[in-house]
């Protein structure tokens, strides 16, 4: 409280505090409010306040550094199966998982790409049902062999086409042994229009009467005559058998044909013509 007498200086008076030793903050001895002796009276967040009125850490402790191979998947880690072997699903560092395998804390890393059982899973590149080197798919399904093509997964791989070594093979309508065009069999191995081209031998030309009886014609006689068994147009005659070996007339019809003498309507001997329309 401040006194002011006249002709005196002021002068200043201390009342009791009522709070505490600690003062208000505003006089002498005093430096917080609410506080015991020497105390700063605010606590820090999350801590607790002691006698030298200083806040302890709030936190849970130092967070302690990951140790790869015990097992356990920890902070900084992203997977750990038990050891710091590579190859086995987590990297030796525990920093690479494999998309191969199952990475599981406390159970370690279960492969789930099988190579060799006919399905395609995870990277592989092929699985022709097998673990074999050398037969278009590697032993680990991780790569196709150069010069082959693997076309469906449980099935073997089969060499890349080849026009002109004579095998027709995958997306070849054709292979005359050659890479020529104008033969019937292009230089990509594609049929060419008017030829028909038997597996393994040289291509032909659709053309009736040549001897050469192709897929669309019924007999080939060597000749365009009609008569013969096989009419102008490859096809055979009423009364006519044709084969590779040629045309015969049918025997029994009642037509005299070709080479028949007679013909009697039966294939009995006997009776004036033979079985074999002979007289």
């Amino acid at each position: 409280m401040l006194a002011v007498a006249c002709g005196e200086p002021p002068s200043v008076t201390h009342k009791p505090n009522p709070i505490g030793s600690g003062g208000t903050g505003m006089e002498t001895g005093g430096t917080g409010a609410m506080g015991g002796t020497g105390g700063t009276g605010i606590v820090p967040l999350g801590g607790t306040s002691n006698s030298g009125g200083e806040g302890n850490d709030g936190g849970g402790g130092p967070i302690e550094d990951a140790v790869c191979g015990n097992d356990r998947l920890e902070v900084g880690e992203l997977c750990d199966d038990g050891n710091t072997d590579d190859d086995d699903g987590c990297s030796g560092d525990c920093q690479v998982a494999d998309p191969d395998y199952l990475c599981t804390e406390g159970k370690g890393c279960e492969r789930i790409v099988t190579c060799g059982n006919g399905i395609i899973e995870g990277d592989e590149a092929c699985d022709d049902h097998n673990t074999d080197d050398d037969d278009g798919c590697s032993g680990d399904c991780s790569g196709i062999d150069d010069g082959f093509i693997c076309v469906k997964p449980g099935e073997p791989c089969v060499e890349q086409p080849v026009c002109g070594n004579g095998v027709r093979e995958q997306g070849e309508q054709c292979d005359d042994k050659n890479e020529k065009k104008g033969d019937g069999c292009s230089d990509t191995c594609q049929l060419e229009a008017g030829y028909f081209c038997p597996p393994g031998e040289a291509c032909v030309k659709l053309e009736c009467g040549d001897g050469n009886r192709t897929p669309d014609e019924l007999c080939d006689d060597g000749n365009t005559d009609d008569d013969d068994g096989c009419a102008a147009d490859c096809t055979v005659e009423d009364g006519w058998i044709c084969s590779t070996s040629g045309c015969k007339a049918v025997c029994g019809d009642g037509k005299v044909l070709g080479a028949e003498k007679c013909d009697d309507e039966n294939v009995m001997s006997g009776d004036g013509c033979s079985s074999a329309c002979k007289v």
